[in-house]
């Protein structure tokens, strides 16, 4: 575990100093809302399953808006896009639902 979380760490360290490779944007695609459906066929967790999933939240109890996985006690990996801003002043880390406390 640890060889492939430096490896992971290694390689992101090298995609980060390609030379030339544009800062584009993140947009999100054409017809999105926060209702849409994100997941077609799928089939939902057991609830406890998949405890190294976490939200990024701007309340405690509000609505992931980026997801990511827990890679150690205090390291949340997630996509660059969803680090700009230091809009996320929280994480929910093993909660199955999208939003609130309850589980």
């Amino acid at each position: 575990m640890v060889q492939a979380a430096t490896l992971l760490a290694l390689a992101s360290a090298a995609a980060a100093a390609l030379p030339g490779v544009p800062d584009v944007p993140y947009i999100r695609g054409p017809g999105y809302t926060s209702n849409t459906i994100e997941i077609v066929g799928g089939k939902e967790a057991e609830i406890g399953k998949h405890l190294y999933v976490s939200g990024l939240r701007v309340t405690a109890t509000g609505k992931n808006s980026c997801g990511g996985s827990v890679i150690a006690p205090t390291v949340i990996l997630t996509a660059g896009h969803c680090a700009e801003d230091d809009w996320a002043e929280y994480v929910s880390i093993g909660s199955h639902y999208l939003s609130g406390s309850t589980d």
